[in-house]
């Protein structure tokens, strides 16, 4: 019996620390990167809000957890990400939907603000 509690409590810990939506926004940076890098969670999303040219990479400090990967394949997925989007952006394209290795990501661009969202369900 007291397997099995342990059991449940052991799923119960990794559904709970699994984040089903990963939501970015970034605004006014700079050549070198942004002012202002602030990271939180909510329920069952994390959130990351770069702002204002500065020195600061947008990026996680703590990665969020997804699935299986281990930090280092998130945060290489991560960049990666964000580099089909600034392509994108240089391309001219300013919103859309992609499939990644962490999730299906849509994106809009405007005036200098991208948000988008990683959906790892």
């Amino acid at each position: 019996m007291k397997k099995i509690i342990l059991a449940l409590s052991a799923v119960l810990l990794i559904i709970t620390n699994s984040s089903a939506m990963i939501r970015v926004t970034e605004y006014n940076g700079g050549p070198c990167g942004y002012n202002s890098v602030r990271q939180g969670r909510s329920g069952d999303e994390d959130r990351l809000d770069c702002n204002d040219p500065g020195y600061c990479d947008c990026r996680f400090e703590d990665s969020p957890t997804c699935g299986d990967l281990q930090p280092e394949e998130i945060d290489a997925s991560f960049l990666e990400i964000r580099n089909v989007l600034q392509q994108r952006i240089a391309e001219g394209r300013f919103g859309g939907e992609f499939k990644s290795n962490l999730g299906s990501v849509a994106w809009t661009y405007n005036e200098g603000l991208l948000t988008y969202t990683i959906d790892n369900k």
